[in-house]
């Protein structure tokens, strides 16, 4: 999918700054360094370049530098012609892509349900009260937890 190049709309400066970050594969806020180094031919202060940054963030505000290196790279992405070389991306160290939290989410709910499978079946020697009194802390707390979420009371005692 090529890049969008800028159409006017509201707010487009704020996509552009977005889509040229995904170009580059960089960060937008490198995306705003690599335009000042661009666009003046130096570096900027880390304090000053965050003052900016922080404009855009919250209010949107795109400098004519940024906007300028964004339109530059966007006409290059969509000619074919881009060389993230060329706009000093090369140094950057280049985004990976997010780990999606739901793998974890799952992998965490396995582990509990496995936890809760060995607590809940556990060592059945006796009843209801000889299992839980038997069993270790563990299953003891997965134990009462069951009692109380099946039965609606807390467990029988243990002599």
């Amino acid at each position: 999918m090529l890049p969008r190049v800028h159409t006017g709309e509201v707010g487009g400066d704020a996509a552009d700054v977005v889509a040229a970050a995904e170009a580059l594969r960089v960060r937008e806020f490198d995306v705003f360094r690599l335009a000042h180094r661009w666009w003046y031919g130096r570096d900027l202060d880390a304090r000053p370049l965050e003052r900016i940054f922080v404009r855009y963030m919250f209010h949107q505000t795109v400098p004519t530098w940024v906007r300028a290196f964004c339109r530059a790279v966007l006409m290059a992405a969509a000619e074919g012609t881009l060389d993230p070389v060329a706009f000093g991306a090369a140094a950057t160290p280049r985004r990976r892509p997010a780990v999606p939290p739901g793998r974890f989410a799952i992998a965490i709910m396995l582990v509990l349900a496995l936890l809760a499978a060995i607590a809940l079946v556990g060592p059945r020697v006796g009843g209801d009260a000889e299992r839980l009194c038997n069993g270790g802390p563990l299953l003891a707390q997965w134990e009462r937890l069951a009692w109380l979420i099946g039965k609606g009371t807390g467990p029988p005692a243990c002599d």
